[in-house]
């Protein structure tokens, strides 16, 4: 921090009384190098204590004088003193800049404290969490305390993104318009139950909608998703592009004009995190759409009791990235062997720990027949919506040769 800073704080805390109430709780005296600085603050500190107010100069400079001897400062030091607290008094302030500062500062020093405990300690999953928190450290502010009052947010509210269409009408209808912004979806099926063509997709159809996707992969190859959408763009079998890559450069005039709009990262490698994939986030500008395939595949660092509750715990970084940054995040787990060719598959199939239902806002299980894997069809069966009714079926047709779903009424 340095000490022009430390002057335009200190001034703020001396004009700007609601300032000096949301703020002087945050503060220690050791954000102030200049040692006649943290003396100023120490007498801003002890009258806001007794008045809850703020300090008018005479009353300032008055304890000054009664203090200053027993502050270990010398009698010639005096008229220095005097002419600082003037000065700083005096001073004309950007009090959004101070926020800005005040805050990047004290997480800073916040995360110092808890990083060296957490090496202290050699607990290394505390050491991991800390760390990818750094990437926040501006976005906290006293004002992040302050209740939200509800006619004012009005217009706020209004100016959300809409729901991103799946491009499956009845499905669409079911969820109130599509995938809502911040909300994390999870989609249950059986192994080879439609996971990742569903993905692919919800994927497919918010870049058909002019919406920016980041499609990432932790199971499939980065060439395999590639040929999968080159199928779906080009509405051609995905074994046109797996035999001959060369067919997809016969694509570029086709999809030019998405271009900027679909983006794939591998991670196939075994080394996502949810902390590598905010970072990306961050590093992009207004992505509407997140899609991971998917949730079981991802292997965290911290040491849990059950490899069910580390997913559990990459479910929950997941949901709170979401609501961080307000892109909805879709992603797919397993449902148990017991539940291949029912008609009906609930939540309580969920394969491994039943924590990352309960976590999602959207829970949509895909239910196969024998029957309807014969005859290339599927129901998506609503289990949980936090934000609208559950329970909805919508049968769909399926093409696996070319990656399409679609609503079943639809030819």
């Amino acid at each position: 921090m340095n000490t022009q800073f430390e002057k335009l704080l200190l001034s703020a805390l001396l004009k700007d009384k609601q300032f000096l109430n949301e703020s002087i709780s945050y503060i220690d005296d050791d954000i102030f190098q200049n040692q006649y600085y943290k003396y100023f603050f120490f007498i801003i500190e002890t009258y806001h204590k007794k008045c809850k107010d703020i300090i008018p100069y005479e009353t300032f400079i008055f304890l000054l004088q009664k203090t200053i001897n027993s502050q270990g400062f010398h009698k010639e030091e005096s008229s220095i003193i005097v002419k600082n607290i003037t000065e700083i008094f005096n001073t004309k302030y950007d009090i959004n800049f101070i926020k800005e500062e005040l805050s990047s500062h004290i997480k800073t020093r916040k995360f110092k404290k808890r990083l060296s405990q957490a090496i202290k300690d050699f607990d290394i999953n505390k050491v991991e969490t800390i760390l990818s928190d750094l990437k926040n450290i501006n976005k906290y502010n006293p004002d992040s305390n302050k209740p939200v009052e509800y006619v004012s947010s009005l217009n706020n509210r209004k100016s959300r993104p809409s729901p991103i269409p799946t491009k499956i009408n009845d499905l669409d209808n079911k969820l109130s318009g599509g995938i809502a912004p911040g909300e994390f979806g999870l989609i249950n099926a059986q192994t080879g139950g439609c996971k990742s063509t569903l993905l692919l997709n919800f994927a497919w159809g918010a870049v058909m909608d002019k919406k920016k996707v980041l499609f990432v992969t932790l199971e499939d190859s980065i060439e395999t998703v590639m040929q999968r959408f080159d199928a779906l763009f080009s509405n051609l079998d995905f074994i046109t592009f797996r035999k001959d890559p060369d067919k997809s450069k016969t694509l570029l005039k086709k999809v030019e004009k998405h271009k900027n709009l679909l983006y794939i990262k591998d991670f196939t490698g075994g080394d996502f995190s949810i902390s590598k994939l905010g970072s990306i986030v961050a590093s992009m500008k207004n992505i509407d759409l997140i899609i991971l395939d998917y949730l079981d595949e991802i292997a965290t660092v911290s040491k849990r009791d059950s490899r069910w509750q580390e997913v559990e715990d990459a479910a929950r970084e997941l949901k709170s990235l979401a609501n961080e940054t307000n892109i909805p995040i879709w992603t797919a787990s397993q449902t148990a062997a017991s539940s291949y060719g029912k008609e009906f598959v609930g939540l309580r199939d969920t394969y491994g720990g039943k924590g990352k239902v309960h976590i999602a806002h959207i829970v949509l299980t895909v239910c196969q027949t024998e029957d309807e894997l014969k005859n290339n069809k599927l129901r998506l069966l609503v289990s949980k919506q936090k934000a609208g009714p559950k329970g909805g079926v919508i049968s769909c047709n399926i093409n696996l040769a070319k990656v399409r779903i679609w609503d079943a009424n639809i030819l």
